[in-house]
């Protein structure tokens, strides 16, 4: 009888050992496999994680660059305007200074010969000249002085406050004009000259 049960106490415990075993792999596959989840899951979160900050950073440096790529046009228009600008009153200034009575009497007097067949008999009542007030007398002067036989009589000449230097000349019987005001040649140059600034404040952008 004792050892019916001895055997019976054995089989129970070897039956529970084997279970206890059992169950422990159990435990422990889940726990090897749930692992395993855990870390593919934190793999795919951080290259997920990485490939955002990578676009993330590259969103931000193409950002950086196109604000550095604006910021350097910026500065460049502002440095051809101001060139512009600057350049204008230069040549404001230098056409003032070399528009003298006498050089403006040689340009009426070329003109008169080109539009008048018979200067002499030119109808000067249709020759109108404008020029700066400060001029106005050093002109008449100038054309008295060197054209007075190229003309029937004086031509016209007004003040115009308007005007810095040069002059303009009108003859209205021909519907013909001309500006050889200060601003009008300095626009014209600065025409010229303008686009070959530009490419040399643009070189190398």
């Amino acid at each position: 009888m004792a050892e019916e049960l001895q055997g019976l106490l054995e089989k129970i415990q070897q039956d529970g050992l084997q279970k206890a075993d059992a169950e422990k792999k159990r435990i422990i596959a889940e726990a090897e496999k749930a692992a395993k989840a855990l870390i593919a899951k934190a793999q795919k979160e951080a290259e997920e994680i990485k490939r955002s900050a990578e676009e993330t950073s590259a969103q931000l440096a193409k950002r950086a660059e196109s604000a550095v790529r604006q910021a350097a046009r910026d500065v460049v228009l502002k440095l051809s305007g101001e060139l512009k600008a600057r350049l204008d009153v230069v040549l404001r200034d230098n056409v003032a200074a070399a528009m003298t009575p006498e050089f403006m009497a040689g340009i009426i007097g070329d003109l008169v010969k080109t539009f008048c067949t018979d200067p002499k008999k030119a109808l000067t009542d249709d020759l109108t000249v404008m020029v700066p007030p400060a001029q106005l007398k050093a002109l008449e002067g100038a054309l008295k002085s060197s054209l007075v036989d190229s003309f029937h009589q004086t031509p016209q000449l007004f003040a115009d406050s308007n005007l810095g230097g040069g002059l303009k000349i009108s003859f209205s019987g021909k519907d013909l004009y001309y500006d050889f005001s200060d601003t009008a040649l300095a626009e014209i140059i600065c025409s010229y000259i303008g686009p070959r600034l530009a490419a040399i404040v643009n070189a190398g952008n």
